[in-house]
C-alpha cells in the first residue's frame, strides 16, 4: 500500500502524518522533539522526532515505517517476512548472533521456525540485495556443495558497488553479476569458478558439482 502523508510546509520538515501498512495498522503521528525511546519496529533506541501512535502506545524512526514485508538475505535458504513482534521465545538473530527481542519488530521465516534476524540486521547493505520480493512468486534456489564444507552453497547476487573477493581463486567479485554464498560460514565464489573455469580454483579447493567432483590443480596462484 502506497504511503499517505500530509506534510507541513517546509521541504526540509518531516511529514506530520504518516500512513504505511508495511509496519503499523494505524495513521503515524510525528513527535517533533528530542526525546529517548525504543522503536517497536525494530527494538533499538532513538532519541528524536519518532513517529507514535497513541492508541497502541506505539513508537517508530522514521527510517523504520518503511521497512520491505518480504525480502531475500544471503544468510537463509528461504525468503523472511517482517512481523511486529516474534512472540515469546529464545530468539537469536542469524546475522548479529545476538539476542532478539520477542516483543519488538523483526523478520522471520515461515519454512523455518526458530529462524529470526533483527529488522536492522536483515536490511543492511550486503546483507540484503534491496528487493521488496511481497507479491513475487518464490523460486527455488540453485544449491551446490563444496567438498571441504558441509553446508550448501546458494546462487546470490547483490545490487552494491563494494569490493568482494572470490575464495576459490582470490580475484575480485562483482556482486551484480551474482556468486554462490554460504549463509553459515560467509564464504563466496565466482559462478564460474563453480561451473566452468577450474582452472583458477586453488590447489585442493574441490567443489561437488552435481553427482561429481572436480580439484583444482593450478601450483600458480597469487594473492590479489
Amino acid at each position: 500500500m502506497r504511503d499517505e502523508v500530509r506534510s507541513i510546509p517546509s521541504q526540509t520538515s518531516p511529514p506530520v502524518d504518516v500512513e504505511c501498512l508495511n509496519t503499523h495498522e494505524h495513521q503515524l503521528h510525528l513527535v517533533p522533539r528530542l526525546i529517548d525511546f525504543t522503536c517497536n519496529a525494530c527494538g533499538t533506541q532513538g532519541n528524536r522526532n519518532p513517529y507514535f501512535c497513541l492508541p497502541c502506545n506505539f513508537m517508530i524512526h522514521r527510517e523504520c515505517i518503511d521497512l520491505p514485508r518480504v525480502i531475500n538475505i544471503n544468510r537463509h535458504d528461504h525468503r523472511i517476512s517482517y512481523t511486529p513482534r516474534l512472540g515469546h521465545g529464545e530468539w537469536k538473530c542469524r546475522v548479529f548472533r545476538k539476542k532478539v527481542e520477542g516483543f519488538y519488530g523483526a523478520y522471520s521465516c515461515s519454512k523455518c521456525a526458530t529462524f529470526a534476524v533483527h529488522a536492522r540486521c536483515a536490511t543492511r547493505t550486503g546483507v540484503w540485495d534491496m528487493v521488496e520480493r511481497e507479491g513475487t512468486p518464490e523460486e527455488e534456489e540453485i544449491v551446490m556443495k563444496n567438498r571441504y564444507d558441509d553446508h550448501p552453497l546458494f546462487w546470490s547476487y547483490m545490487n552494491v558497488d563494494e569490493k568482494y573477493w572470490c575464495e576459490a581463486c582470490e580475484t575480485k567479485l562483482d556482486p551484480k553479476g551474482g556468486f554462490y554464498t554460504c549463509k553459515d560460514c560467509g564464504v563466496i565464489l565466482h559462478i564460474s569458478c563453480v561451473f566452468r573455469d577450474f582452472s583458477y580454483i586453488m590447489p585442493g579447493c574441490g567443489l561437488f558439482i552435481d553427482r561429481g567432483s572436480v580439484t583444482g590443480s593450478n601450483e600458480e596462484v597469487e594473492e590479489p
